[in-house]
């Protein structure tokens, strides 16, 4: 049966250190357990990471894809999505895709490094995965990304991923519930169709660990106020899709 364990965790080195030990972790994210670690990250660096989205996107015109071709799995890109017609998965949110993130500028860079480097670390811990940030050639590579759900209606449908070859999701919360936006909240989805709704659970710098083909979707981001793409209130989270 699928629940929420909630512990708190910090880094040493680039390294984040759990409260118990990684085998253990591993068990019970394969039963299907959601595990948040809270205190891993520093608001200070999670208020940066957004910002530094931010300035990057300023500089770097959006990717439209009805008027341009894919970009490459190495491009460093970024894209407003308002339910976009071509989607399999209805959605609100701007993203901002890292995927040759050591070639951002290094004002850009390092905060990013200082978020995403130890998310990587135990990605492979975890999974066994072989993932770096200077390794694009290989057949899997990874691709930090940070997701912007904007007030006004932001939001991800219901939605799922293969297991193989990334095995767990983490999600790095860089915004707080009750400051940031108001309503919204992500849902995991058990066997029983029945909603597990995180909503009080995760708060800014937090970490969320879940088996990966679990189903989960973000629901709509204060619904009550016009949609601003372009204001730093929001929830905000950043990612790290291996494929």
């Amino acid at each position: 049966m699928m629940k929420i364990q909630t512990e708190t965790a910090h880094i040493e080195n680039n390294r984040i250190i759990l409260p118990s030990n990684d085998d253990e972790v591993r068990e019970a994210l394969l039963a299907g357990d959601i595990c948040i670690f809270h205190d891993v990250f520093p608001q200070d660096l999670c208020l940066i990471a957004k910002k530094s989205a931010i300035e990057w996107a300023k500089n770097t015109p959006a990717h439209e894809p009805e008027k341009e071709t894919p970009p490459s799995r190495i491009d460093n890109w970024h894209r407003y999505d308002n339910n976009p017609v071509k989607s399999q998965t209805p959605h609100i949110f701007h993203a901002y895709n890292f995927n040759n993130l050591m070639e951002l500028p290094a004002p850009i860079q390092y905060p990013l490094q200082m978020l995403f480097q130890p998310m990587i670390d135990l990605q492979n811990r975890l999974a066994g995965t072989t993932g770096d940030l200077q390794n694009l050639e290989a057949d899997h590579i990874l691709h930090p990304q940070i997701v912007h759900y904007p007030v006004g209606g932001g939001y991800f449908g219901r939605h799922e991923h293969p297991f193989e070859p990334q095995k767990f999701g983490l999600i790095v919360s860089l915004s707080q519930k009750g400051e940031d936006f108001e309503t919204g909240a992500t849902l995991y989805y058990n066997d029983q169709e029945k909603a597990l709704d995180l909503d009080d659970h995760q708060k800014c710098g937090s970490l969320t660990i879940f088996r990966y083909d679990i189903p989960h979707a973000v629901t709509v981001i204060d619904s009550d106020k016009d949609l601003n793409f372009d204001h730093i209130s929001g929830r905000w989270s950043a990612i790290l899709p291996y494929y």
